[in-house]
């Protein structure tokens, strides 16, 4: 039983319009799906929660709760209530929910909206505070690959998609996209930011002298309004994992201020055919990759476990739209249908070009790592002491382990812990609706194709630009460069061992919460046997395992002595430099023994062996190489001694240009320089990046 103090009871009638006070400083119990107003033990009303009864917030402390008669001649019964505090009706409306969803569903109507009733009041505030910092703008715009293909998808689309266009961009942040859109030719951007970066959008804007073409909105999707319908839709709302942050949902609301011919609802069989046509255009952005479309998997654009009709369940803001007229009136537009009433939509459309980012797909595949898995298990080891400081830890230890469990890692690797291909599920941000969006249920099927031990799930995404003259995919695949989404990996608590040609099958569930969140619940099943694996893991609570290096080759990849390879493929690249240098006329002093070869080539392993002096093999063959750590390679103390006290050496051999440095083969050997010959070092000014080299800053909240 919830109590509430100081409450004021009246009852509205609605015939002379005037309110009849009850009882003011009442104590409010709810008993069950029943209302108690008391004074001093003496029960003053008592109202049953039915599906008879509504309750709706007025203001920030009064709410009304109203009975409907059965006879539609009676009139209802109003009471209004009012509270305390604003923090008492709040929860009062949470006690009201978690009695009984079935009856808080018709009864509650807050007046807030779909992202409040969705959001704790904390996260949200975290949430917006985190993006109203500079540094966590800069990180994402920095993100070269994110921010050049959107870019390009814009730009290369400008013709049909953006000239003369009206231009919605949500979630704008420091309002890149916007700026964007400008330069495609759009007429004019609408850019709604609820953070307070709304204010730094705007001085952007304001210097940049775009305050004609850019206007900025603060405040939430779900909350504005906007005076004129939009052509295009712009932003970037995936977070780790495609779907942290939930603002997907808030993305796919904003289709309702589409202009009216943008989003009618789908005709069934002529649209599903042209749904799946543009769904398998976006198929073929990877071709060489076999992906398992197996039975289950979503192939028309709707969520896994959702019917591909058009009339799927809409969400608390969906309204049907019907052909009618657009109608701008205080400050809004609306559809009017046939039949008169007004109405808004953000129902399904089929046109082209008309979202940015337009598809997604969700990649889903095992993943082998024992040092992964080691190391998440050496920390709950901590709980193992029986000794620590005296205490013993040991109890907490299962507690441990689950916890560390629970928390996805993001980071990257290579795409060779991998044992099978990966399982995708597609999501098309025209058609689905938010209540899909909610609650996510992927099935697996996959194939082994190396006997492995698998410890649990990696997970990526792709997302689709499908303009009208071109379509650009953005990846956060392991195998494409890297951006500030890295990677996603769900480990299991205990390793499943699978056979090459074995199946495994399985699925993955994830509930949206109101942490702006999901709770992520794995499953995977070895069929024929008893054997089965589940994982929990809070998606709000992720492992960010950064450490700046490229990921490594999973063990056991080389097929070969990778030290003799090393040095085989030095002392070549050696002997083709001397080669060079003699072909072009250049005259290689020789410092050590004229007879004697410095190369010969070992018969049984194939191993290139050097003779002769370290300064007659570096006065004959400079070597151009790159260092394999992240520091960048400098002349080796003998390289520059050679050359200080060898003029014909130096006179020969011009100072090298900033982007080589001269290294002694041998003192590379002693000094433990592993360098790859086959690419030149750079300089400390110039230092060159792996495919993955760029490391964005940690970024907690994507």
């Amino acid at each position: 039983m919830t109590s509430f103090p100081n409450v004021e009871l009246r009852l509205f009638d609605e015939s002379s319009f005037t309110c009849r006070t009850i009882g003011t400083f009442l104590t409010l119990n709810i008993d069950d799906v029943k209302l108690v107003f008391f004074r001093n033990s003496e029960v003053l009303k008592e109202i049953v929660l039915r599906t008879n009864v509504s309750i709706n917030r007025l203001s920030s402390r009064v709410l009304a709760i109203t009975l409907k008669k059965d006879k539609p001649e009676k009139n209802p019964v109003t009471h209004l209530v009012a509270f305390e505090s604003s923090r008492d009706l709040l929860r009062f409306l949470s006690c009201i929910k978690s009695f009984d969803a079935s009856i808080s569903e018709n009864t509650v109507d807050s007046g807030l909206s779909s992202f409040d009733k969705r959001t704790d009041s904390w996260s949200a505030v975290q949430y917006f505070q985190f993006y109203s910092y500079l540094s966590q703008q800069q990180n994402m715009m920095q993100d070269y690959v994110r921010t050049s293909t959107y870019q390009r998808a814009i730009l290369f689309n400008a013709s049909m998609d953006f000239r003369g266009k009206v231009v919605l961009d949500v979630g704008a942040g420091s309002g890149i996209l916007s700026f964007f859109a400008i330069q495609a030719g759009a007429t004019k951007v609408y850019a709604v930011e609820a953070s307070n970066m709304a204010a730094h959008c705007n001085t952007l804007v304001q210097a940049n002298k775009l305050a004609g073409r850019i206007v900025v909105i603060s405040g939430k999707i779900e909350e504005i309004t906007l005076p004129e319908p939009v052509d295009i839709i712009i932003s970037e709302p995936m977070g780790y994992m495609l779907y942290n942050e939930r603002m997907l949902e808030t993305y796919v609301h904003a289709r309702k201020f589409l202009a009216p011919h943008l989003r009618q609802p789908i005709q069934s069989a002529k649209a599903s055919a042209v749904r799946k046509n543009e769904l398998s255009r976006a198929n073929h952005h990877n071709p060489g990759a076999r992906i398992n479309d197996d039975e289950g998997q979503p192939m028309d654009g709707t969520m896994s476990g959702s019917s591909p009709d058009a009339d799927s369940p809409q969400s608390d803001d969906e309204l049907t739209v019907d052909d009618g007229d657009t109608d701008v009136q205080k400050g809004e537009w609306r559809t009017t249908s046939e039949d008169g009433a007004t109405k808004r939509s953000n129902r399904a459309i089929i046109a082209p070009g008309v979202m940015f980012p337009t598809v997604a797909n969700l990649y889903i595949v095992p993943f082998s790592d024992e040092a992964l898995f080691a190391e998440q298990s050496s920390k709950a080891n901590f709980w193992h002491q029986q000794t620590f400081h005296g205490m013993d830890l040991t109890s907490l230890r299962s507690a441990a382990f689950a916890e560390y469990f629970n928390q996805p890692i993001v980071d990257t690797f290579d795409i060779g812990l991998c044992p099978a291909l990966p399982c995708v599920h597609k999501v098309d941000f025209r058609t689905v609706s938010e209540n899909q969006l909610a609650s996510i249920d992927i099935p697996l099927h996959f194939q082994i194709s190396t006997c492995s031990t698998i410890h649990g799930l990696a997970f990526w995404f792709d997302v689709g630009f499908l303009g009208s003259q071109r379509e650009v995919w953005l990846s956060t695949a392991p195998t494409e460069p890297l951006t500030h989404w890295y990677q996603v990996r769900c480990l299991l608590g205990t390793p499943l061992f699978v056979q090459e040609g074995q199946a495994l099958n399985g699925h993955v569930t994830m509930r949206a919460n109101s942490r702006q969140s999901y709770d992520v619940q794995i499953e995977l099943i070895v069929p024929g046997s008893q054997t089965k694996i589940t994982n929990s893991l809070d998606l709000k609570n992720p492992h960010f395992r950064y450490n700046g290096y490229p990921p490594a080759p999973p063990p056991g990849s080389h097929v070969r002595s990778p030290t003799e390879t090393y040095y085989a493929n030095l002392c070549l690249q050696q002997q083709l430099q001397v080669q060079a240098q003699s072909s072009t006329g250049l005259t290689v002093p020789l410092t050590a023994a004229a007879s004697g070869s410095l190369f010969a080539m070992h018969p049984a392993t194939a191993f290139v062996q050097t003779s002769g002096s370290a300064e007659s093999a570096l006065a004959q063959a400079p070597l151009q190489s790159m260092q394999m750590s992240p520091h960048p390679v400098t002349p080796s103390p003998l390289a520059v001694m050679t050359q200080a006290n060898n003029p014909t050496v130096a006179a020969s051999h011009p100072p090298a240009p900033p982007s080589t440095v001269l290294l002694d083969p041998s003192a590379a050997a002693v000094s433990g320089l592993f360098c790859n010959p086959t690419v030149p070092v750079v300089s400390e000014d110039h230092i060159p990046h792996s495919t993955n080299g760029w490391r964005p800053d940690p970024f907690t909240m994507e």
